[in-house]
């Protein structure tokens, strides 16, 4: 492979991009595919932008006539907020996106393909609830040790924790199983 990087200056595809000179802007092959008998005649060659935060934004494949571009987007703090991918063979994957719950900074929902699946956290970041998007849900509870104590979910099942003095496991109880001892 042939690799090249950024400049601050001059002309040209990689050239002129001083915040992101010395980064990888293309890779491509070095040389013509000989002998590839069935093979496609021509190896991928993949193009880089860059967002502000310095992260990949775009990713450009191409080859043999077909070109894929993948696109990330960052929030405003420089998490991954969006995704997606177009062209190349096959179907284009839908947008994926990413937002965080404004308090703890965690993810609140990821959205793919029209189904959202959803998280939910106490004041101390702990995950309190998960819901899949499908109707699926679990929700979880702890106690002042920040052991978790119960989870539940829709199906419906519970499951139920107790702990000996070293913090183990000393009971598990599912409402469908029974209890198990350790």
């Amino acid at each position: 492979l042939k690799y090249s990087y950024y400049t601050a200056d001059g002309s040209g595809a990689c050239a002129g991009r001083p915040e992101w000179s010395g980064m990888l802007c293309a890779t491509e092959p070095a040389a013509a595919i000989t002998g590839g008998g069935g093979n496609p005649a021509e190896a991928v060659t993949t193009r880089y932008t860059y967002d502000r935060w310095g992260g990949v934004a775009t990713v450009r494949e191409s080859a043999n006539g077909a070109t894929r571009t993948t696109t990330r987007e960052t929030d405003a703090s420089g998490r991954p907020a969006k995704g997606a991918v177009s062209g190349g063979l096959g179907e284009a994957a839908g947008a994926a996106t990413v937002t965080y719950d404004k308090d703890t900074g965690l993810i609140a929902t990821q959205t793919a393909n029209g189904q959202t699946i959803s998280y939910t956290y106490d004041a101390l970041g702990r995950q309190t609830a998960y819901a899949d998007g499908a109707g699926n849900t679990v929700t979880t509870e702890y106690d002042a040790l920040d052991r978790v104590v119960r989870t539940t979910d829709s199906v419906p099942s519970a499951v139920t924790y107790t702990y000996d003095v070293a913090d183990r496991v000393k009971t598990l109880t599912d409402s469908v199983a029974g209890t198990f001892t350790a």
